[in-house]
């Protein structure tokens, strides 16, 4: 069992040691990931459908669907967090291609994802296994993964459950 609190820090840690100038941040919620960047003088761009309750001084937020978006070129780091089982299996990968795209030459891509084996599963949706996402970037160098589940939890009026999540850091090559 896992805390994702303290697994996403333990990878936010990893990527805080690295050369990252410019992140965007998808589906960036109140922008907790990012802001660690902006702290450290990164420009940091965030994307998503509701505005955060404050956007952190420097930060650009941009209110918009992450499908819609056209992303940053020339990121050296692409976030994307417990978003894309929202989306139907296609329009995640067409997700995925843009973050990989928009992504520098020896940058990141940071991705928390819901597991194929998640409770909440769903076959219409992006839930994808942990050799599906590192066939997705197979010609990328897999830096750091982890694949567990949750402690039950409440939330979103749903009864008690765990989640099975993938964490993972590619660097393009």
């Amino acid at each position: 069992m896992i805390n994702p609190k303290e697994i996403k820090n333990q990878f936010i840690e990893e990527l805080l040691g690295r050369n990252i100038k410019k992140v965007l941040d998808l589906g960036c919620g109140e922008m907790l990931l990012s802001k660690r960047f902006l702290e450290k003088g990164a420009l940091v761009k965030g994307i998503d459908i509701r505005e955060p309750s404050i956007i952190p001084e420097g930060a650009i937020f941009v209110k918009g669907n992450i499908l819609k978006e056209l992303f940053e070129k020339n990121c050296d780091l692409v976030i994307s967090s417990l978003i894309l089982h929202f989306f139907q299996k296609e329009y995640a990968l067409e997700v995925l291609k843009k973050m990989k795209d928009s992504t520098i030459l020896g940058g990141y891509n940071f991705l928390i994802l819901m597991s194929k084996d998640d409770s909440l599963y769903n076959q219409e949706k992006f839930f994808p296994s942990l050799e599906e996402i590192k066939d997705i970037y197979s010609n990328w160098d897999l830096i750091k993964n982890l694949e567990d589940e949750t402690e039950l939890e409440e939330h979103s009026g749903l009864p008690k459950h765990s989640h099975r999540l993938i964490f993972l850091i590619f660097k393009k090559n």
